[in-house]
């Protein structure tokens, strides 16, 4: 029996992760795989990787499989800046929430989101003023709210329209900083219902630094909890999509 899993990304910018596993066609997938093809021969001296025939063929397939029990995945959108909310994506999902996520138990108050160069539609917008290149005068004002009563918030909402514990929690993150703070509190709340992080966590060491980033991983690894790389970059597709259909118990059928 397909286990009900809820689906949870965190900084979700233009949603390029969420539309692979839920909006793009067979001809959107490989229009973007043989770009990226042409992309490397054009550019080979750059060493690009590129997505082969049986590695593309194996997202479709994976990505046909994860839509068909679209029915029992329920789909959630974090995302600060309100700029982006044109986008379909926005449409798509279950629930969408316009907010960032800050410390571990942050209230509720407004924040700047700076951006990259004054690039308001920016994909590395942050609340962290320590971002690198960002105009102190081009800031938007944000709703920040703590990861762990957003946490909890979410996990009520969750259990009563699906009922306690019936349900797997994964999270893709790629937040300019919050990882961290978000995967600390997700284990937290949801304790055994969560065991699967999807996204970039990159931003930790950048932002905060190496000894947070140190034990952002001890932390995983001694909770035996699972990353799987998933950002737009295509070549991280494959391990993805494939480790979504593990938890909900479909491998078998690709």
């Amino acid at each position: 029996m397909v286990r009900k899993l809820v689906y949870v990304d965190i900084g979700t910018h233009k949603g390029q992760e969420y539309k692979a596993l839920f909006c793009y066609s067979v001809w959107e997938f490989l229009y973007r795989f043989i770009k990226l093809f042409v992309a490397s021969f054009i550019l080979r001296k750059n060493k690009i990787n590129t997505i082969g025939p049986r590695e593309a063929f194996n997202i479709i397939n994976s990505v046909k499989l994860i839509r068909r029990q679209k029915g029992n995945i329920t789909t959630v959108l974090v995302e600060p800046n309100i700029r982006l909310y044109r986008d379909e994506v926005y449409r798509s999902a279950d629930k969408v929430f316009c907010i960032a996520l800050g410390d571990m138990d942050d209230g509720m108050h407004f924040s700047n989101l700076f951006f990259p160069n004054s690039d308001k539609i920016s994909q590395g917008a942050s609340i962290f003023s320590t971002k690198e290149n960002i105009d102190f005068e081009q800031t938007d004002n944000v709703i920040v709210c703590g990861c762990v009563p957003f946490a909890k918030m979410l996990k009520e909402s969750l259990d009563g329209a699906l009922g306690k514990n019936s349900y797997e929690v994964v999270i893709r993150i790629n937040c300019e900083g919050s990882e961290d703070t978000g995967i600390y509190a997700f284990h937290k709340v949801f304790k055994n219902q969560f065991n699967v992080i999807f996204g970039s966590l990159k931003d930790v060491g950048e932002l905060k630094g190496s000894s947070e980033m140190q034990a952002l991983w001890t932390y995983i690894n001694r909770n035996d909890l699972k990353f799987v790389p998933f950002t737009p970059l295509y070549t991280t597709w494959k391990d993805a999509t494939r480790e979504m259909l593990d938890i909900l118990e479909l491998s078998d059928k690709l």
